[in-house]
């Protein structure tokens, strides 16, 4: 379950059905999305310090953005606001990596992912790049077997929404955002306990430049 903030670089409307061309005088205050992911991941490990890993799931996303345009058409036209809801429902799939060194008190480790994700409603898709570095300490005890760490997350996301609204000024108008994270990185802490060889429980948190609940259950065989 993650929550980030966004942020618009450019704005492009069309009326009457002509293609869309970019706005100038535009005005988008920062807004956040709050998207919910199951993912299935499948993992080998090729290396003993390198795993490699394939993923699929959906992704869900929504949000409401209100987009302040002025002197359109006309120069002399008055600014409107154009209210644009944010619900998208899609496919995500990709791979990625990670290497790890460690012993056997603490370890680090870099992940570094790459996945697309192909919205039903839009006519683009949706990349993403994330970097995950991580350290932690290992735990031995009778009552927890595991790990706890801390580290940083990188999310580098583009993606266009498209969207046809009806305006009751401008009729029918077809509105093209172009959407960026503002705060690409994050900070976070987690923890994995170990309830036997096998079966991983995993939890991590983060926040800053967004917020998030990652939460995990892996079986090895």
């Amino acid at each position: 379950v993650l929550q980030r903030n966004v942020a618009v670089s450019d704005i492009r409307i069309g009326l009457g059905g002509n293609a869309p061309e970019s706005i100038e005088r535009f005005s988008v205050d920062n807004f956040s999305t709050l998207s919910v992911n199951q993912i299935v991941r499948g993992d080998v490990w090729v290396l003993p310090c390198l795993n490699l890993y394939a993923l699929v799931g959906e992704t869900r996303s929504k949000g409401d953005l209100v987009a302040t345009v002025s002197e359109f058409p006309f120069q002399s036209s008055p600014p409107i606001d154009i209210p644009i809801q944010i619900k998208l429902d899609g496919l995500t799939y990709g791979g990625g990596g990670t290497v790890g060194i460690g012993t056997k008190k603490v370890f680090a480790s870099l992940d570094v992912n790459y996945t697309r994700t192909d919205f039903n409603q839009l006519s683009s898709e949706l990349f993403a790049l994330v970097i995950a570095p991580r350290v932690g300490a290992i735990v031995d005890r009778p009552w927890y077997k595991g790990e706890f760490h801390v580290g940083a997350m990188y999310q580098d996301t583009k993606q266009t929404v498209d969207v046809i609204l009806d305006q009751p000024i401008l009729g029918e108008i077809r509105v093209e955002v172009d959407q960026f994270e503002p705060d690409p990185w994050n900070f976070l802490v987690g923890t994995l306990w170990a309830i036997d060889e096998r079966l991983h429980a995993v939890v991590e948190l983060g926040m800053g430049g967004r917020s998030y609940v990652i939460s995990a259950v892996t079986v090895r065989f």
